[in-house]
C-alpha cells in the first residue's frame, strides 16, 4: 500500500469514528493529503500524526461552518414562518368569522 492511500484510509477512519461527515469529513482528508503532498521533510515518525492534526484541524472549522449555516437556515425558516400570521394594529378590532 503506497503511503498517500495509507495516509488517507486511516483517517477517514479516525475522522469518522470521531463524529466527522459529508463535507467536513473529505475535505479533513483533502487536507492532510495535501499537507503530506507539500511537506518536504516530516519530523522522525510523526509523519501520520502531523497529517491526523491537519485533517481534524481542517474537519473541524468545516463542521463548525456546517453548523452555523444549519442553524441560520433553521432562524430563517422560523422568521418566514412568524411573517405568514397576521399582524394585528392595536386599532384594528377582531372581526367574527364569516358564516
Amino acid at each position: 500500500m503506497h503511503p498517500r492511500e495509507f495516509i488517507e484510509k486511516n483517517i477517514t477512519q479516525l475522522l469518522q469514528k470521531d463524529g466527522y461527515v459529508g463535507v467536513a469529513l473529505s475535505e479533513g482528508v483533502k487536507a492532510s493529503l495535501r499537507y503530506f503532498d507539500n511537506q518536504p521533510v516530516f519530523r522522525p515518525g510523526k509523519c501520520f500524526d502531523d497529517c491526523l492534526a491537519v485533517g481534524k484541524r481542517e474537519a473541524k472549522s468545516y463542521k463548525r461552518l456546517m453548523d452555523q449555516q444549519l442553524k441560520k437556515a433553521e432562524q430563517d425558516a422560523k422568521a418566514a414562518a412568524k411573517q405568514k400570521q397576521p399582524v394585528r394594529g392595536r386599532n384594528e378590532r377582531l372581526r367574527p368569522a364569516a358564516c
